[in-house]
């Protein structure tokens, strides 16, 4: 499965995944609307102590054997505007800060960190 954000079908951001059917052909379903950004740190153990010592990019896991948790983030927008005050702030994300779009719609960053138990 891969996950991603891109351009629904009604031309707001959406969070997407691709699967494969059966038949070996991509399957696109289009999974929650108004998802402007996702973004992925990876907690890898370099103690042996099943902890987490750093977060890091995919491009920087060396060793998928050594990943115990996965923080996640998503940036989610409402579909319509709101009022008249333009959003302009800043949206902390992991490890990027998002500027605002200076947009009339509201938005709220979403965030978990889960554990891989099924990595050994």
């Amino acid at each position: 499965m891969r996950y991603y954000v891109g351009t629904g079908s009604n031309g707001y951001p959406t969070l997407i995944r691709r699967t494969l059917d059966g038949g070996g052909n991509e399957v696109t379903q289009e999974l929650l609307e108004g998802v402007e950004n996702l973004q992925f740190l990876y907690g890898i153990d370099n103690a042996d102590d099943e902890l987490p010592d750093i977060y890091v990019i995919a491009a920087n896991v060396s060793d998928w054997n050594l990943v115990r948790t996965v923080r996640i983030a998503a940036l989610v927008a409402s579909l319509d505007e709101y009022g008249a005050e333009h959003d302009s702030a800043d949206y902390a994300m992991l490890d990027e800060t998002i500027p605002g779009p200076d947009d009339r719609r509201r938005r709220r960053v979403f965030s978990a960190t889960v554990q891989v138990r099924n990595n050994r």
